[in-house]
């Protein structure tokens, strides 16, 4: 049963770090854009923004995972 709950834990916590990863690399296209100006496509401000709000909720649901495993 041990080793269940600290595979599982590994697992959310691998995947919240990948969701962070995502935010980041989604500010950082955003960032670009505006850094740019007008000469920078807008389909990297998509694509960010597509980042940030992916990342984002995929974090709130392993967080919510994790706070059903434990609870």
């Amino acid at each position: 049963m041990e080793t269940e709950v600290l595979s599982s834990l590994a697992i959310h916590l691998t995947i919240i770090l990948c969701a962070v990863a995502l935010v980041v690399w989604g500010k950082v296209l955003r960032d670009r854009k505006s850094s740019a100006g007008n000469s920078a496509s807008s389909n990297d401000t998509s694509t960010g923004t597509t980042l940030i709000v992916c990342g984002g909720l995929l974090a709130i649901t392993q967080i919510a995972k994790l706070i059903e495993l434990f609870a």
